[in-house]
């Protein structure tokens, strides 16, 4: 048979090209030689991360190969066992075959024949297909391998009297064609007598027992599956209306900002959101801020995760509470689509998975048949998955996948059953995760309408490099900002939509924002309009900017608001007070006032010896320092200056020494990606590394995969191993156990039991019904 190594060392360039491509942890990193690449590709992880892509007829074909147990099958051969219709798609299972020899999962044998790799059939567990062990394996010399074979012995046991007991039995029989270990109690019951009892079941243990192999393929009607599933399941879905689709979307990614908005509220303010001990935040806490934003509590603790995970927030190590990097004011400036660009990104990324539904219990973790999931709380740490980006983008691909297959239908609902074909081993473990992430997707305004949309498919397409399409999408699909208002003489100013970032940061200074959905309302009133004189606005420049963006004429109400306000607000005054200049001498202080060169001081005389400067302490300083007067600076290392802003995530401003990430929250690690350029470069390395000879046995991986094979079945082994001395010698044994470096097994010829380290095994070949049974160990070496 041809070994790996020689099968790798045997390809094209374009033969490794594509099976990088499709495996790519065989060169991340680089590998040296063709050896080493056949070493890695036997790995177990490596196998199964490849088995992890396969579809379900790939899986299908392979483990029947498997199942199949000859040291080679052909295409026929493979159709037969496959399922009753494989015979009539034998161009689509030379293709799936095909496409496993490009996974290097099947080997090429002589006269278009394939052979299994020995690592693989190890990853395939030890019942593929979910059928169990061969009779001779089990110790069992009489199987059942027809069903006429199974109802006569069920028939003929002394306890089977009425065609009702054949009957029960026969259909606790046929639960084990697709799960063939079963536990048995004591006493046994009636059932699982009978077929202990007639040789139908074996037992393998005082507690279990086992189905044959040849008894399972019988129950399946000879064949492995009913069907070849060369196709995913028909999708039933409905087509959906791109109108729809973008409306949906841009529905949910407003209503995801706007909320986000009132978190970078509500998180910037003194209190920030606090934590638990045990890390988190509680549910009395996700309440209260619940209602701070208007919010239902699953909402709240979906905008929390977001935030954490797109660096929204972060947890400041001081006070234990999560604060926002932002203020109001600069994600208020953020264009939207970029908003949604950092949250989406966030997501994308985050080792965080699900981040609202339920999380199982311990117990549940543990077995499947525990009762409920329990929740989690927010921004525990509990949730942390390394593969959670994976999964994402997974789900993403599939949608992409089935979209294509089935343009603009409400593919969210045939999820999970696409998935189940499209990647079987890996859907059986991720099946939990499906509803929820989608659940998120449709938040983000991925799907709309239960269909992808643009947005979406940028992103299954290109991942975190399609960030940028992306946003662009997004930005297409929500509508212009408004720079209208309508002016109303209840005081309040309505836009019907989503107000334009500057026109609602201007008018922010002197009206207060109370609106919680969709149109943006301000509420104008005495307080906001003396904050915005406060902030140097003036009666003029309000009633302007109102002017200039009102649909309507100023109501009159408003107008005198304004002007009273205004005609009231220096009637007590508080003006601002840069440095306090102090001497010791009151002359000093008559020279210094008396100095053209001070002026841009505007010092005031408060006393014989104190005066009050517009200045700031050290403009105040270095003033005096230029005329040649030398100032002691009293209490400026004490004071609680503002920290200088920073350029944070998408270019906006942030605090610096105020929040720093919190660990194992919101930390994202960029995988290393496989490019065309390490592919050329990894074969390039290949073709020059030192030639070596021509393989002409089974590499480590495969020798020690075919060792561990021969002690699950108990095949008997012709074993070389090489000596202290470095000769050959060769023993007929029977392995036991492969594990800690060491082969145990007993030797038929002696008649012991025997240890035998694995770096000194050299080849071991299965022992036929004609080999000699001579041994040709010397006299020497039985010890």
């Amino acid at each position: 048979m041809t070994t790996l190594l020689q099968h790798l060392s045997d390809c094209s360039d374009d033969e490794l090209r594509l099976l990088f491509r499709l495996r790519p942890d065989l060169c991340i990193p680089g590998v040296a030689d063709f050896s080493a690449l056949a070493t890695r590709a036997s790995t177990q992880m490596s196998v199964l991360r490849a088995l992890e892509r396969l579809n379900e007829p790939q899986l299908q074909a392979l483990s029947t190969a498997v199942i199949h147990g000859q040291d080679s099958v052909s295409l026929a051969e493979l159709g037969a066992l496959l399922a009753p219709d494989a015979a009539e798609h034998e161009d689509e299972l030379a293709a799936t075959v095909a496409e496993l020899v490009e996974r290097v999962l099947l080997l090429p044998a002589e006269d278009e024949r394939w052979n299994v790799p020995g690592p693989v059939r190890r990853a395939l567990g030890t019942y593929p297909a979910e059928l169990g062990r061969p009779a001779a394996v089990l110790g069992s010399d009489h199987s059942a391998r027809s069903r006429e074979e199974i109802r006569r012995r069920i028939a003929e046991h002394p306890s089977v009297t009425q065609e009702d007991d054949a009957a029960r039995v026969q259909r606790g029989l046929e639960l084990l064609a697709h799960s063939p270990v079963a536990r048995v109690p004591d006493p046994a019951g009636a059932v699982l007598t009978v077929l202990l009892d007639t040789g139908i079941l074996v037992r393998v243990t005082e507690d279990t027992a086992e189905l044959p192999r040849e008894t399972g393929l019988a129950l399946r009607g000879g064949t492995l599956f009913p069907a070849f599933s060369i196709a995913p399941p028909t999708s039933g879905a409905a087509r959906v209306l791109p109108m729809l689709v973008n409306n949906a979307a841009a529905a949910a990614i407003s209503d995801l900002l706007r909320g986000m908005t009132h978190l970078v509220r509500a998180a910037s303010s003194a209190r920030g959101v606090p934590t638990l001990r045990s890390g988190g935040v509680g549910v009395r806490e996700v309440q209260q801020l619940a209602r701070r934003l208007d919010a239902d509590v699953e909402d709240t603790t979906w905008l929390l995760e977001l935030a954490a995970a797109a660096d929204v927030i972060a947890l400041n190590p001081d006070t234990s509470r999560w604060e926002s990097r932002y203020t109001t004011a600069l994600w208020g400036r953020l264009p939207r689509h970029r908003q949604w660009r950092l949250l989406a990104a966030g997501w994308l990324s985050s080792q965080r998975a699900p981040f609202t539904a339920p999380l199982a219990a311990p117990a549940q973790r543990r077995s499947s048949s525990a009762s409920g999931p329990t929740p989690g709380r927010a921004l525990a740490p509990d949730r942390a998955r390394a593969d959670a980006p994976r999964l994402r983008q997974g789900l993403l691909d599939a949608a992409a996948d089935l979209d294509a297959r089935h343009p603009g239908t409400a593919v969210v609902n045939e999820l999970e059953t696409f998935r189940r074909w499209r990647h079987p081993r890996s859907a059986t473990r991720t099946q939990a995760f499906t509803t929820p992430l989608a659940g998120e997707a449709e938040r983000l305004g991925l799907f709309g309408a239960q269909a992808l949309t643009a947005p979406g498919r940028a992103l299954a397409e290109q991942g975190l490099e399609g960030l940028d399409a992306a946003a662009d999408a997004v930005a297409e699909l929500l509508p212009a900002p408004i720079r209208t208002l309508r002016l109303q003489a209840d005081l309040t100013a309505v836009a019907p939509g989503f107000l334009d970032p500057e026109l609602a940061a201007h008018l922010e200074r002197f009206a207060d924002d109370e609106g919680d959905g969709t149109a943006a309302v301000f509420r104008f009133s005495a307080e906001s309009v003396r904050r915005g004189l406060d902030d140097g606005l003036t009666a003029e420049a309000m009633l302007e900017l109102l002017a200039a963006h009102s649909s309507d004429a100023l109501p009159q109400t408003l107008r005198y608001l304004i002007d009273d306000t205004a005609r009231r607000h220096l009637a007590l005054a508080v003006h601002r007070a840069g440095a306090v200049l102090t001497v010791e001498e009151p002359a000093t202080l008559t020279t210094l006032l008396a100095m053209p060169e001070l002026a841009p001081a505007g010092l005031q005389r408060l006393s014989d010896t104190i005066a009050l400067s517009r200045l700031d302490d050290a403009e105040l300083h270095a003033l005096l320092a230029e005329t040649g007067h030398r100032a002691a600076r009293r209490g400026h290392h004490t004071e609680n200056s503002r920290s200088p802003l920073i350029p944070g995530p998408g270019g906006a401003a942030v605090p610096t020494g105020r929040v720093t990430p919190a660990s194992g929250l919101a930390v994202t690690v960029a995988s290393q990606q496989l490019t065309e350029d390490d592919i050329e470069a990894q074969i390039r390395h290949l073709r020059t590394a030192p030639t070596r000879p021509t393989p002409t046995g089974e590499g480590p991986e495969e020798l020690i995969a075919g060792l561990t094979e021969a002690a699950a079945h108990r095949r008997e082994l012709s074993v070389t191993t090489a000596n202290h001395q470095g000769a050959h010698v060769t023993r007929r044994l029977l392995p036991t156990a492969v594990g800690d470096g060491r082969l145990r097994g007993r030797d038929l010829q002696r008649d012991t039991d025997v240890i035998v380290p694995l770096h000194r095994v050299v080849s071991a070949v299965p022992v036929h019904p004609a080999q000699p049974t001579e041994s040709t160990v010397p006299a020497e070496e039985h010890s």
